[in-house]
């Protein structure tokens, strides 16, 4: 189980009302995050870090506090990111009670998650490169039709810490 990490690559994020993409590098050990997203210009768009106790979130020269990273995230930019599962899912981790679809090589290719915050939301799995002994995916798909928000991970490099 990896629990520390890190990983680059870009992050869109597609509602009814805007598309948005950035770079991101994603930071995560255990239960601490750095989540940062910054513009083609690495000029930082959105900075998230979360101390296991205290989620805090920089952007345009603010700085915001809650308890949950889901919370501040929708508060301040309005998006619906699922902070609190998007650890396990980018990394293709399935728990024993998701529903789940293989590809070929065995690992999962389509998620559908079954717990009391994952309601509407399906991971979909294109692309994995073995990385320091374990399967990554390279392009993830978190998609959530009733929430309408998609959010596209196209994975430039993992690194296990």
């Amino acid at each position: 189980l990896m629990s520390h990490w890190e990983l680059t690559g870009k992050i869109a994020i597609i509602t009814p009302s805007e598309r948005k993409s950035a770079y991101v590098n994603w930071q995560q050990a255990n239960q601490v995050v750095d989540f940062r997203l910054s513009n083609v210009l690495g000029v930082s768009i959105l900075k998230l870090t979360d101390d296991g106790e205290t989620a805090r979130l920089e952007a345009d020269g603010e700085a915001y506090e809650d308890e949950s990273t889901e919370a501040l995230v929708y508060r301040t930019a309005g998006w619906i990111l699922p902070l609190d599962n998007l650890p396990q899912w980018i990394k293709g981790s399935v728990n024993s009670q998701d529903k789940v679809a293989l590809n070929d090589q065995g690992l999962p290719h389509v998620i559908q998650p079954i717990c009391a915050s994952c309601t509407g939301w399906e991971i979909t799995y294109s692309q994995y490169e073995y990385v320091q002994g374990v399967w990554l995916p390279f392009l993830v798909d978190v998609n959530n039709p009733i929430k309408q928000t998609h959010i596209k991970f196209k994975v430039n490099q993992w690194q296990r810490k």
